[in-house]
């Protein structure tokens, strides 16, 4: 899959096993809960603390700071947003549609991610929504 590491969009192997059968079953175990429709549960929540800009397909990548807790999984992660990410703000009348543009470092936001997560610390992924929680 792809990721953001900032300068450049590179292409990453989720595992590097020597058989082609336990490869399989390790990228079925992850890819088991990524991306079920209707799923509501961030997969981090917290701060913004920095944000790359990039071109093509993926908008940029933003790092996100928080603690493990309220049904998150990751404290810190690099997350691809990429033109099929679904961004919105959360304000007191509900969600309304945001743009790439409209984050900031400093904001409060929630994930949820899309396909594999490199298990690196921090863990990198690619964002099927971001929610701002705090403008």
């Amino acid at each position: 899959f792809t990721v953001w590491d900032g300068e450049a969009v590179r292409t990453l192997r989720v595992f590097e096993w020597e058989s082609p059968l336990a490869e399989a079953v390790g990228i079925v175990a992850r890819w088991c809960d990524r991306g079920k429709a209707g799923q509501e549960r961030p997969d981090i929540r917290g701060t913004i603390t920095e944000i790359t800009s990039a071109q093509g397909e993926v908008l940029g990548a933003v790092r996100i700071e928080g603690t493990i807790g309220e049904g998150t999984e990751y404290d810190k992660a690099v997350v691809a947003v990429t033109e099929e990410t679904e961004i919105l703000v959360r304000g007191p009348d509900g969600e309304e549609k945001a743009t790439f543009d409209d984050l900031r470092v400093g904001q409060r936001v929630e994930a949820t991610f899309v396909g594999p997560v490199a298990e690196s610390y921090p863990v990198q992924a690619t964002a099927g929504r971001i929610v701002i929680l705090e403008k």
